[in-house]
């Protein structure tokens, strides 16, 4: 499990480092099967996650919010802080 999770970080912060040196403002990731919506520095990093496994999936909000949701028994919860776009 320890690998795994060093193996989840050190994508995430490999994805964040090369949009930042392509200059853009996030990135969508999904099948990693661990859902994220955080900052990696400048970056906004997005991952779905996966159906299969965690049923989560990325919501973009009308108002521009995205945050990541789990659907479970009694339909989808959301995470606890949903991105806004600028």
């Amino acid at each position: 499990v320890k690998k795994a999770v060093s193996f989840i970080f050190d994508f995430e912060d490999a994805v964040a480092h090369a949009a930042a040196q392509r200059g853009v403002d996030g990135v969508v990731c999904g099948h990693i099967h661990s859902a994220a919506a955080r900052r990696i520095g400048n970056v906004r990093y997005l991952n779905c996650g996966d159906w299969v496994d965690t049923c989560s999936a990325i919501v973009e909000h009308f108002d521009g919010r995205i945050e990541v949701v789990h659907w479970g028994v009694h339909g989808a919860t959301a995470s606890p802080a949903p991105l806004a776009l600028p």
